[in-house]
């Protein structure tokens, strides 16, 4: 049965998470989203380490709510629940059972080594002028800025219910902050920094970097507990001839806006979410979220009788993958065109540890 929110006991969810608004899916984006509150009624945290992970069959039964949102029971033996109670050598060692060809990423490759004062949090290209600006009221010479990244832009904060909270407040980075504040220490922010190196299920998965950029790209770290959740879908996938899946960015540090200041280790900060936009098909033919999901903000996504409008081959083999993927329990948050502007050409896909709920939007 198909899905548009899901989560634990009979109460709608608080939480969704943060996508980006990369316009462009020729480089990940820079900016996004942040993070959402859970309810107060959220499930408590899940204690306990799993050694291995859970049936890729497993289902959780769903019902629609009035909102045209989906509530639904979320067994604590759901492939997302196991992946996310996960520690570190638990999780390595399931990539090694599973075969996953993969090399641990060292903190030299992704972490910021101190804290880094930052006085606001604006595009690169904006950061670069204030540079200049500075330098010359000080009398310094001025350096010739950097060119900006072709990194999306941050969009403005949808929605303003509790239910969306976790998914709007990355929108919120935009914000100055004081030039008090600091960037947390990254280096214990993921779990388990692994890169792929090899396909999921005869699926690769990559960003849209150049191939030789994509080696060393921070962008490219995951963490292990994502990877089994991805390594589930790339099961799903190749049902669908799936050959090859291309996202804009796993890993995005606090500064890249992978996250609010208060959520380190988590979102894409946690490199525990992906923001995918493509899906390349063994016939040569692509499925693009952008062009191809034909839906609008605000509709429901996999209740009863929901489904894309206008209605094509490509738009109904994209709603089945992100519905199939809630209804396995795959991951904690989907976040679709449907939810707002700023996820018009991407899924955002995410585990999120110690909550009991789902979230597809």
């Amino acid at each position: 049965m198909r899905a548009s929110l899901l989560v634990p006991g009979a109460l709608a969810l608080a939480l969704a998470l943060a996508g980006c608004k990369g316009a462009s899916q020729k480089a990940p984006p820079r900016e996004e989203m942040a993070s959402i509150e859970p309810p107060a009624s959220s499930a408590a945290p899940l204690e306990g380490v799993l050694d291995d992970a859970a049936d890729p069959s497993a289902a959780s039964s769903v019902a629609p709510e009035a909102d045209g949102w989906l509530a639904a029971s979320v067994p604590k033996d759901s492939p997302n629940m196991r992946y996310a109670r996960l520690g570190r050598d638990a999780c390595l060692a399931e990539l090694g059972r599973r075969a996953i060809a993969f090399e641990e990423a060292p903190p030299a490759e992704w972490a910021q080594k101190s804290p880094t004062p930052m006085t606001r949090l604006d595009t690169p290209a904006k950061k670069a002028k204030h540079a200049v600006g500075a330098r010359k009221a000080t009398g310094a010479k001025s350096a010739k800025p950097a060119k900006p990244t072709k990194h999306g832009k941050q969009g403005k904060a949808a929605g303003s219910t509790k239910a969306v909270k976790h998914a709007r407040s990355a929108h919120r980075a935009t914000a100055p902050v004081s030039t008090t504040d600091t960037e947390p220490t990254t280096e214990t922010q993921i779990l388990a920094p692994v890169r792929l190196r090899g396909p999921l299920h005869g699926i690769t998965i990559r960003s849209s970097l150049p191939e030789k950029a994509r080696a060393k790209s921070p962008f490219e770290i995951f963490d292990c507990r994502l990877v089994l959740a991805l390594d589930d879908f790339a099961s799903l996938l190749a049902q669908h001839d799936v050959v090859e899946v291309v996202h804009m960015s796993a890993f995005r540090s606090q500064r890249d806006r992978g996250c609010m200041p208060n959520k380190p280790g988590k979102q894409h900060c946690g490199a525990l979410a992906v923001d995918v936009g493509r899906f390349k098909k063994s016939d040569g033919s692509v499925l693009d979220v952008e062009k191809d999901w034909s839906g609008r903000i605000g509709a429901p996504t996999c209740t009863p009788g929901a489904g894309p409008n206008p209605v094509t081959p490509s738009a109904t083999e994209l709603r089945d993958i992100v519905c199939e993927s809630a209804r396995r329990g795959l991951f904690h948050v989907m976040l679709t065109p449907n939810f707002n502007a700023e996820h018009k050409n991407h899924f955002h896909l995410e585990v999120t540890p110690d909550v009991g709920w789902m979230l597809l939007k």
